[in-house]
């Protein structure tokens, strides 16, 4: 009967160390996924990591930064030049054109020569700059100006002088530095002012007209039309005397 006992106690410890050994197992199965993965996130690190993941990229604003880049340039690319054409050609006037324009362009713009132009006088491949007036002279001009032919007038001692030509006060030369009174000026003469029009230019001579005329150049932002952005291209070009 003591035997009997001893066995039923040995089957009971051995059954209560496998019961052990089984519950451990089965514990350490269902932690090792989290060990293998690491520690859960907390709502506030998932939160950080979804702002992280919504900020642009070093790439993206590149991208854009050259894109704005592009659009500065193509619009530099696209501003307009205004540049008054006149003498022997068939449509003279005032032409919108764009920068790189030169001056063989323009008289194509304008219509091209008449028979009268001597069109080997002006170097035609010069480009064309804002607010530039383009002199086409005639084949007779010309021809008096190689021949040295000019008025003869008496300055006020008396004396005689010779006062040279329209072709002499190279009208055709970007760089010429002569401003346009705008008490005196025509309005063929104004027109050639980069922003002023025919309608503009009438204004300006109504306005002097029954003013008395200008003042000073200010004086212009008096009439519509004619503001600051206006005012500052022509300022430099013009007097008022």
């Amino acid at each position: 009967m003591k035997k009997i006992k001893y066995l039923k106690a040995g089957l009971i410890a051995v059954f209560l160390v496998l019961t052990g050994i089984i519950y451990s197992c089965q514990r350490g199965g269902n932690e090792q996924p989290d060990s293998a993965l690491g520690t859960p996130l907390t709502a506030e690190e998932t939160k950080q990591e979804d702002t992280l993941a919504d900020l642009p990229k070093d790439t993206d604003i590149k991208e854009d930064t050259d894109i704005k880049e592009d659009k500065v340039t193509a619009a530099k690319k696209e501003e307009k030049y205004f540049v008054h054409i006149c003498g022997a050609v068939k449509k003279p006037g005032v032409y919108e054109v764009s920068q790189k324009t030169r001056i063989f362009e323009v008289v194509s713009i304008a219509g091209g020569f008449t028979k009268e132009a001597d069109e080997d006088y002006i170097n035609q491949a010069v480009s064309i700059e804002d607010g530039q007036q383009i002199y086409i002279p005639t084949k007779a001009e010309v021809k008096r100006e190689k021949a040295g032919e000019a008025e003869v007038t008496k300055d006020a001692s008396g004396k005689l002088s010779q006062a040279s030509g329209r072709l002499g006060q190279a009208q055709n030369d970007a760089g010429s530095t002569d401003k346009i009174n705008i008490n005196s000026a025509t309005k063929e003469e104004l027109c050639t002012l980069p922003g002023i029009g025919e309608a503009k230019a009438g204004s300006i001579i109504e306005y002097r007209t029954s003013h008395g005329g200008f003042q000073s150049i200010e004086e212009l932002k008096e009439i519509d039309g004619i503001k600051d952005a206006v005012f500052n291209k022509i300022k430099d070009r013009i007097v008022s005397k």
